[in-house]
Order: C-alpha cells, then sequence, then structure tokens
C-alpha cells in the first residue's frame, strides 16, 4: 500500500522565508457551489524516518519547529541556507535539520543520520470518533478535548507535546486529575464502524484503564493530493491505451480524463457519503466503443454515493449502477 504522502516542504520554505524575506481541450468549468469550506489547519505535525529512526516535525512559527523522537525534542530555529530551509537547535550546536525538496538531512547531537523521507502527516485541528460507547476527540494547537460515553463524560486539557512512535505513530499523554489518557494516532486506513466512510487513521484511547477504539482525520486526505487512475469501470477493465484519469482538488473540485474527452466538476464528502455533481466534459469525438465506455464513465460517476479505500491503496467508487475502480 502505498501512502499517500504530503509535500510539506513548500511550508518549511514559507517558513525560512518568512524569516529571512526571501493547445489543449477545452474544459467547461462548473459554476461555483456555495458551501462551507472546511478551516485550513493551524499547522502540520510531519512525520519522517530516517533510517530506522523516526522523527516529527512540528512548525510552531514563522521561523521555529519543534523536532522530536522517541527519546528526545528539540525547538530549533531558522537559520540562513543557500537552498531548501534548514533548522538548527537552539540550546545544542550539534543538530540541525535541512529539507531540501522531499527528502531532508538529520544530524543529532554530531550524528548524521541516513536520508530522511516524509511519510504519513497529521493536520492540526485534529478529530477522532468512535463507536458503541461513543466518544469525539478534538486536538487543536493549544487543546485537547474529549468527550465520552455519549456525552456523559468530557475531558478537557492543554495540548501535551506529541511523542513520536515506532512505525510513524504519534502519542498524546494527558493526566488531568482525577483522570489519565493516553491517545495513540497510527497511519492505517480505518472505516467507521456506524457509516462506513474511511480515515487515514486508526486511532486508540486508553481512558482510566478504559480502552476505545476509533477512526480519525480528515478523509478528504485519502481523496486528495494525487492524480488517480482509473482502471476498471462498471466491471469492465479499461484498456492500457487510455488515460482515464482522477484528480480531487482542495477546493471541491474534481478533474480528470474520461476515456475520450476531459472533464470537470464538483464532489461534496459528508458523514452521509461521496456526491460528485455538476460534471461538464468537452466535446471530442472518439471511435464508438471508446464513446460507450465513457457514457457509463459519467454515468456511474454522477450516481456515486460513497468510496472505498482499501489496504492495496485502490480506490473505489461506489454507485448504484457499478462502481469506478482506480489506483
Amino acid at each position: 500500500m502505498r501512502h499517500k504522502i504530503l509535500r510539506f516542504v513548500p511550508i518549511l520554505m514559507a517558513i525560512s522565508a518568512l524569516a529571512f524575506g526571501c493547445s489543449a481541450p477545452r474544459v467547461i468549468e462548473p459554476p461555483e457551489v456555495q458551501e462551507v469550506q472546511p478551516e485550513p489547519p493551524v499547522h502540520e505535525l510531519v512525520f519522517m524516518r530516517c533510517g530506522t529512526l523516526d522523527i516529527l516535525i512540528e512548525p510552531v512559527s514563522a521561523h521555529r519547529l519543534i523536532l522530536s523522537t522517541s527519546t528526545l525534542t528539540l525547538e530549533m530555529t531558522a537559520v540562513p541556507s543557500a537552498s531548501g530551509a534548514k533548522y538548527e537547535a537552539a540550546d545544542d550546536g550539534f543538530s540541525s535539520f535541512w529539507s531540501k525538496g522531499e527528502t531532508a538531512t538529520l544530524v543529532l547531537r554530531n550524528q548524521v543520520y541516513p536520508e530522511c523521507r516524509t511519510t504519513e502527516p497529521i493536520h492540526l485541528p485534529y478529530r477522532a470518533t468512535g463507536n458503541e460507547p461513543g466518544w469525539r476527540l478534538d486536538i487543536t494547537e493549544h487543546q485537547l478535548i474529549l468527550s465520552y460515553h455519549y456525552g456523559a463524560g468530557r475531558l478537557s486539557a492543554p495540548k501535551p507535546p506529541a511523542q513520536v512512535q515506532r512505525g510513524a505513530k504519534v502519542r498524546y499523554e494527558v493526566t488531568e486529575k482525577p483522570h489519565s489518557l493516553r491517545v495513540d494516532i497510527e497511519p492505517q486506513i480505518c472505516v467507521d464502524t456506524m457509516t462506513g466512510m474511511p480515515s487515514p487513521h486508526r486511532v486508540s484511547l486508553y481512558l482510566d484503564g478504559e480502552e476505545l477504539q476509533g477512526c480519525g482525520g480528515d478523509p478528504h486526505h485519502l481523496l486528495q493530493d494525487r492524480q488517480w487512475r482509473v482502471r476498471e469501470i462498471g466491471g469492465e477493465s479499461v484498456p492500457e491505451n487510455l488515460q482515464v484519469t482522477l484528480a480531487f482538488g482542495p477546493e471541491r473540485r474534481l478533474q480528470g480524463r474520461a476515456p475520450c474527452n476531459r472533464f470537470a466538476g464538483t464532489y461534496h464528502l459528508s458523514a452521509e457519503g461521496l456526491l460528485i455533481q455538476q460534471v461538464a466534459a468537452t466535446k471530442v469525438a472518439c471511435p464508438p466503443a471508446t464513446m460507450q465506455l465513457e457514457q457509463l464513465f459519467f454515468s456511474l460517476l454522477e450516481g456515486v454515493s460513497r468510496f472505498e479505500m482499501g489496504r492495496d491503496a485502490r480506490l473505489t467508487l461506489h454507485s448504484a449502477q457499478g462502481s469506478i475502480i482506480a489506483d
């Protein structure tokens, strides 16, 4: 399974810049859909793996970040660099983190580690939920709030530092008398037991000795930040010579290529499922068999009601008439 990799480097470069001042077919655009957009994250927690060492990068201001391992937490400050974004520990001149493109170089206490690469990130504000008994966890930049036992109990505390665990997990531990809470967030596809909605993380809570399981993260992130290649339409394999694609944009925009024409539309993801609307396409003519497959594609696409994400990272869009499978 290929995890979705968020390109976090522009964030670090933007932070560094703030610190140092530094003829195609026409796509028919659908009209704007007036709906509430999700709030952008306050900042990101970015996981990276440097050889066998898992680290967590947490930007906290325009020129500072916190780097954590399972045994060490360092506050780092941006410093000038010829390229990329470089940070050094304020209290340890032998530690540095230098991001270049999709990789980074890490030195901790004079030890140089193998090249670092990103793994699954976590966005703040963050929400996780679970069922039977029902609970909801919200983590913001400064606060951790848990509602549990169907709202009968509530715990609120300042957000503790994130701890990196092996396997790219993140852990939060809270002691707010008389309660103790541990939150483990693991980058693994998780399906809500009530709605069937997939989420990017499996979340485990340990509240006063009681274990609660659920799912967390924004399901949008499973769809976005990549181009999907459609392999099957209504049970019919797509010929290799046809490039059928889907791309879910961050502003509810859907674009791609059908078997013959390019298209655009909008999508809406909610607890009830996935809805695709206002699909419009160019009007290029193709051979009859290709046009027939395209008609089936658009019919299924406009009837989509939910999506499924397998552990093999394959995306299945379900409609009442059939499914579209992509990877």
